[in-house]
């Protein structure tokens, strides 16, 4: 279920610290284990005026998640038309540096990701994620469509199946870097954006 459309006209301050509070909590104690109490009163807000904005702890959820999508989705969204034929790797080899980097700036996000993750949560068909999936889908097409354009990416397959391979490659990288995370060492580290375009070209590079 989505959040109750009178959430979006609550203030943006007071939104943030819910979503602040929300991500801190479930960083600590895991989704299941995350208490809508503790949110809210780090949060100061009441619980009647959750249950206004939201069925759920759930719904609370996926609406951090799908703001957090939101946002990553404007920071990193570069036009693929502008990738050259000699610098289309490392093109996505700096776009994913640039969004690992930025996960790292924020421990309390690392350790969100890691929650979420081990929480079971299906983030590839949950409807209040349709929009900023839908999103993510549309720039990998536009990336294999440039990639085939310059003869770097493979045509024997049909670009929605590329498009789903790669999308479920990233959801399992980032699944396997956050399980490990604050066990690797800095240079495995560094080494991350690396590991993701090697999956990728892997996947739909031109023989």
């Amino acid at each position: 279920m989505a959040p109750r459309p009178r959430f979006e006209t609550v203030e943006p301050d007071r939104r943030a610290a819910l979503f602040d509070a929300a991500m801190a909590e479930i960083a600590e104690h895991g989704v299941d284990g995350s208490s809508i109490n503790r949110i809210l009163d780090a949060a100061g807000v009441s619980k009647g005026a959750f249950y206004y904005w939201f069925d759920d702890k759930h719904d609370l959820v996926m609406t951090l998640v799908a703001d957090i999508a939101e946002r990553r989705l404007m920071d990193f969204d570069v036009d693929p038309t502008t990738f050259a034929a000699d610098r289309f790797w490392d093109e996505l080899h700096a776009w994913f540096g640039r969004a690992f980097d930025s996960a790292r700036e924020n421990p309390d996000m690392v350790k969100f990701g890691a929650a979420l993750m081990q929480s079971g949560i299906d983030f590839m068909h949950d409807p209040a994620l349709a929009e900023p999936m839908a999103r993510v889908a549309g720039w990998f097409d536009g990336v294999l469509r440039r990639g085939q354009d310059l003869g770097l990416v493979r045509d024997d397959l049909p670009r929605d199946l590329m498009v789903h391979l790669l999308m479920a490659a990233d959801m399992a990288l980032d699944q396997y870097v956050l399980a490990r995370h604050e066990s690797m060492t800095a240079a495995e580290l560094e080494a991350v954006p690396a590991l993701y375009l090697d999956i990728f070209r892997r996947l739909v590079a031109a023989p």
